[in-house]
């Protein structure tokens, strides 16, 4: 079984403003949240919880903004923009490779969503069976072209679900390897501008 190790870039302050695509997926990838049936997104109650914790993000961390996200079955994608600049200018700005690092803002937003989750859904779930796989996954957002494809992915991924890189069902064709590569390139070619 294929298990995403921990993907932080090195070198790269997180507190710098900017916006990143974040993947969290579920322990195994069990579909916890909820299913897609007639390719629509239909929750259960551990997706609502998982979504509302999701939209409470913002008023947890100053300068944090929530973009497009999604709750899926199995897996989570939403961007997270920090806005610590203070720019009246709405387009993404190419960032710098080279910056002063202090702490990193995005593992701390993320690790404190993924524990309101597990702490709410052991409250109001007896005998459950949930749990994150270890770290996520994140995309630095270099530009509006970029945010715009990502935009774009998420609203549209419970019509994607067949051949989501994430469904079991679908990826369970691949060896580890393919896998790797297939989320991979994806990842790469998600924002490559056409030429």
């Amino acid at each position: 079984m294929y298990v995403n190790k921990p993907h932080r870039k090195s070198g790269y302050d997180y507190n710098q403003s900017g916006a990143y695509f974040v993947t969290i997926c579920i322990k195994d990838r069990k579909c916890l949240f909820g299913r897609i049936e007639n390719e629509q997104l239909i929750h259960n109650h551990l997706g609502v919880i998982a979504n509302e914790c999701l939209e409470e993000i913002p008023k947890h961390f100053e300068e944090v903004e929530l973009g497009e996200y999604i709750v899926m079955p199995n897996h989570i994608h939403c961007v997270i923009l920090i806005t610590t600049d203070n720019s009246e200018n709405s387009s993404i700005k190419i960032m710098s490779s080279t910056p002063k690092r202090r702490y990193e803002k995005l593992p701390i937003i993320v690790a404190n969503y993924k524990a309101a989750v597990t702490r709410r859904i052991n409250k109001e779930v007896s005998d459950n069976d949930f749990g994150w796989q270890i770290s996520f996954y994140d995309h630095i957002i270099r530009d509006d072209f970029g945010l715009g494809n990502i935009y774009n992915y998420i609203r549209n991924n419970p019509l994607t679900w067949n051949k989501d890189l994430e469904n079991t069902e679908f990826y369970s064709v691949f060896s580890v390897e393919e896998r790797r590569k297939k989320s991979k390139e994806f990842y790469q070619t998600l924002c490559k501008k056409s030429k």
